[in-house]
């Protein structure tokens, strides 16, 4: 066992390791602001260290074969950082919350699927392409969509969608 960021004074959270495992991004809360950390995971190289800014962040996944890191923002934002420069740049944004936007990656990497949460409330699912940055919508809000899944070989595209879901959450229920 090893205290990966030695210290009790700041708040660390939100870890995710490298899909080679070589690597751990976290955040630290100092009390000026949120800071992304990258560590390299034996700890004998430097912290690399970028700031993030005041809001909250909520670090999803590494992708892009360790090239990008995915998170999500406290202001509704669906973000992806580019690694080698730190450049950060939006891959979605929601109308309402959608907790991590349900973003998973594919096994390879390259591709992300999210939700994000509509008008009517229902979440609609798209596709991400971390080579291109372009998004592509598979479904447009007319069932409530959730927990998508790559296959194992990432061919496929596994989800859950629900016709009756979307008026539940205003308070009208009309399942029967």
């Amino acid at each position: 066992v090893r205290n990966i960021s030695q210290s009790s004074d700041v708040r660390d959270y939100n870890g995710v390791w490298s899909d080679d495992g070589t690597k751990l991004a976290y955040i630290t809360d100092d009390g000026a602001g949120q800071v992304l950390k990258i560590e390299d995971q034996t700890g004998t190289k430097p912290v690399r260290t970028i700031a993030l800014g005041e809001r909250f962040y909520n670090l999803i996944e590494w992708g892009n074969k360790g090239n990008t890191i995915v998170y999500s923002t406290s202001d509704l934002k669906l973000m992806g950082m580019d690694v080698a420069t730190g450049r950060s740049f939006e891959i979605a944004n929601s109308a309402r919350r959608n907790g991590n936007f349900d973003a998973v990656m594919s096994p390879q990497g390259r591709w992300m699927a999210f939700t994000t949460r509509g008008e009517n409330v229902n979440a609609m699912l798209s596709l991400y392409d971390l080579d291109t940055r372009k998004a592509y919508t598979v479904t447009r809000g007319y069932a409530n969509v959730g927990s998508p899944m790559f296959s194992k070989d990432g061919k496929l595209l596994f989800f859950t969608a629900s016709t009756n879901a979307g008026s539940v959450y205003g308070g009208l229920d009309m399942t029967t």
